[in-house]
């Protein structure tokens, strides 16, 4: 049995139990090879008596390791030895949909369009690869504290389905968020998916779920026979379209929801450009309900049954500097605490240095394993004009990284220019950075052998001047030291600019 302290495959020393299922304990852990934290998932050990279960269990996480997707958590690597089975997974700092739900109640509308977006993204990323979830639940989405949206459990979920007409007629999963195809035995794809993110849409958006019953059987058994409510019914602030979407996706016979999540997804984002003020008639009129077997025997769903309160919306919209950025200095101003202010560096010419265009922002991760990159979600944040939505790295237990020389985010120019100052917004104290100007508008490899300029031990924001006449496409800012602890250290960006004048 694994317990706090041991090393896994002489590389992932357990810490902590985060949470814990049927099928598998996670644990906080640390790979000391690259010195960062990760999530690890240790099989449960009466299952590794199940050969075959045990062979699709790594044959599932091998699998989905090869799906490299924003909103997936990342399978970095599979522990099989004569003691554990396990899988290493991407760790995310946050929680999961089924704790905010039970924390905070329902979500604003238009929160639930942005998240479904995301969950679509994944599932049509999954579905593409031939992965089918089969066990889509609040349980198994987390919400980063960065404002990233990911699906978890894909490995074991798919194992799971594989097995579930073996063992002993039961269907692997959580009552209340199965299809009716899963609940009866039937064949499964997609489409089981998509109706359990209607479930997870609904309940988001109303603070229930759309079937009647005291427990999770009596709420499964009713998906057979009973119409599910409309969301609008329970809430009127739902949007048309929102309501028809999620209805759309919770009809009974598969042939009859969303055909797959690519449809969804053009769906979900039409609804955030036009407010999904009307209904768009995307599915047509129920049919009455037919006779169906007896579904085969559920797992028990503990989730209690969140209160229906709304809060506010959970991300900050732009605020402050959104009418600022056409004049630079004035942003860098503006980042800095009054105590900090500067005046940018007179320019030889006599021209003004004005906010420079930066077309894409990508974090910059040479020495990572798994998906490319650092929090690739919430980059964007650095650069959308307000400090209060932030970039973060990843969590280390050593605020020089350990092993690694460093992680990034690289600033994409929109055209060639010469480069007066770079503006850093962060609330992290005691940080150091180096910043590079390169030519190219892609992140550099290998890393320039010396940096344009440094940051040592920064308390917060800084504005960084450059040398007289540097010129570039990009300029990365490399992260040296995550700054003042305690660990796991992470560096907070919340924005940053850059000053110069365009060089054509």
């Amino acid at each position: 049995m694994a317990s706090p302290g041991d090393l896994l495959a002489g590389r992932y020393r357990l810490e902590e139990p985060l949470a814990s299922g049927g099928m598998a304990r996670v644990w906080r852990a640390t790979d000391t090879v690259l010195g960062r934290e990760v999530a690890v998932k240790v099989l449960h050990e009466h299952l590794r008596d199940d050969e075959r279960f045990t062979a699709r269990f790594r044959h599932e996480a091998l699998s989905v390791a090869r799906v490299s997707h924003p909103n997936i958590v990342a399978v970095y690597d599979t522990v099989n030895d004569d003691e554990v089975d396990a899988i290493v997974l991407e760790l995310v700092d946050g929680i999961t949909l089924r704790q905010h739900l039970d924390e905070n109640g329902a979500l604003a509308p238009d929160d639930v369009v942005e998240m479904g977006i995301d969950l679509a993204r994944a599932l049509l990323a999954a579905h593409r690869a031939g992965i089918v979830h089969r066990d889509i639940k609040p349980a198994n989405v987390m919400i980063g504290f960065d404002g990233s949206v990911k699906i978890t459990d894909f490995g074991i979920a798919r194992a799971d389905a594989d097995t579930e007409l073996t063992l002993e007629g039961s269907v692997m999963g959580t009552a209340s968020y199965l299809a009716p195809e899963q609940l009866e035995g039937r064949p499964v794809d997609g489409r089981a998916d998509l109706y359990s993110l209607g479930l997870l849409l609904f309940e988001a958006c109303t603070g229930r779920t759309p079937f009647p019953g005291d427990d999770p059987t009596s709420r499964a058994m009713a998906r057979l026979s009973v119409e599910p409510l409309r969301a609008r019914d329970v809430d009127p602030d739902v949007p048309p379209a929102l309501d028809a979407t999620i209805d759309a996706l919770l009809r009974r016979e598969p042939a009859e929801r969303i055909p797959d999540a690519a449809t969804l997804l053009g769906r979900l984002e039409r609804i955030e450009a036009d407010g999904g003020d009307e209904d768009p008639g995307i599915a047509p009129p129920r049919r009455p309900p037919a006779g169906r077997r007896a579904p085969a025997a559920v797992v028990e769903d503990t989730a209690p049954q969140p209160a229906r309160r709304r809060p506010r919306r959970s991300r900050a919209g732009p605020v402050l500097l959104v009418a600022l950025v056409a004049a630079c200095v004035a942003l860098i101003y503006l980042l800095v605490r009054p105590s900090e202010r500067r005046e940018p560096a007179a320019r030889t010419d006599g021209s003004p240095a004005v906010a420079l265009p930066i077309t894409a922002a990508i974090p910059f991760d040479p020495q990572g394993s798994g998906t490319v990159g650092e929090n690739n979600r919430a980059a964007p944040n650095a650069i959308d004009g307000d400090p209060a939505t932030q970039w973060t790295t990843e969590g280390y237990q050593q605020r020089d990284f350990g092993t690694k020389q460093g992680v990034g985010i690289f600033l994409a120019l929109g055209e060639d220019a010469t480069i007066d100052q770079v503006g850093i917004a962060s609330p992290t104290k005691g940080w150091s950075a180096q910043v590079y100007v390169v030519p190219s508008s892609q992140p550099p490899d290998p890393l320039p052998s010396s940096p344009t300029a440094t940051v040592s031990l920064q308390d917060g924001n800084a504005t960084v001047a450059l040398p007289g006449g540097t010129s570039g496409r990009g300029v990365l800012v490399w992260i040296t030291d995550l700054g003042d602890g305690p660990a796991p250290y992470r560096f907070r960006l919340g924005e940053v600019v850059v000053a110069g004048r365009p060089r054509g």
